[in-house]
């Protein structure tokens, strides 16, 4: 079974526009979402899926000059946009992470995968039951299902959203819950993704302690917010 790593990315955002091409360190929060994607050695490729528009060109840019690839295709039709990039690069399954998550943690990335890959279900995703902060979401969903979907012309929402048709109608889809496997990282109140101005500041002063690398995991994290406790704020 053939698994690749879709990262979904556009530059409008209504409370924080280009947000994913903000700096964080030495890189951009778009940067360390695809290096630390393609460090989850039993899939591959990355790639990005932004929009055809022309404001989202920093993004084709920056995606191709990294040597990941890419898929333009529509702003608001998102599902579309991930079966297209699916059939594309001959995907079987998709591991869909979202361009807000720049400390996303490949080991948890690769535990996912290890339960799809050996269980075999429509998806398998760790915000079923959320035991993790967020910012650390990831959902496996084999191509087919959501060619069905697609096919199935669900309302607008849900090709927007991509995902939530399925957790709706569990009676349809085999999903499989997948839990935080440490106690310590069973935070599901930290808030690691970037939509808003707060939420940056927040990053910008994990990003200040961490190694100028890839070199780090979410234990990495969670230790950072026990030494600095006023940050939970």
């Amino acid at each position: 079974m053939k698994t690749g790593v879709v990262i979904q990315a556009r530059m409008l955002s209504s409370r924080l526009p280009g947000k994913v091409l903000l700096p964080l360190g030495s890189k951009t929060v778009l940067e360390h979402v695809m290096l630390r994607c393609a460090q989850v050695k039993t899939s591959s490729p990355v790639i990005v899926a932004t929009t055809v528009r022309e404001e989202d060109d920093p993004i084709a840019d920056l995606t191709q000059r990294l040597g990941f690839g890419l898929w333009r295709g529509s702003e608001t039709d998102v599902l579309d946009r991930y079966v297209e990039a699916a059939r594309a690069f001959e995907l079987d399954a998709v591991v869909r992470i979202t361009s807000d998550c720049p400390l996303i943690d490949p080991g948890l990335i690769g535990q996912v995968l290890k339960v799809f890959l050996t269980e075999r279900p429509d998806i398998a995703a760790n915000i079923v039951e959320r035991t993790l902060p967020r910012g650390f979401d990831t959902e496996i969903v084999s191509t087919a299902c959501l060619q069905k979907l697609l096919e199935r012309s669900p309302e607008n929402f849900h090709r927007e959203h991509v995902t939530p048709y399925f957790y709706e109608h569990p009676e349809k889809y085999r999903i499989v819950s997948v839990r935080a496997s440490e106690e310590r990282l069973r935070r599901p109140d930290l808030r690691l993704c970037i939509d808003t101005p707060e939420d940056y500041e927040l990053l910008i002063k994990i990003f200040e302690r961490l190694p100028d690398g890839e070199d780090f995991n979410a234990l990495d994290i969670i230790r950072l917010f026990e030494e600095n406790p006023d940050w939970v704020k």
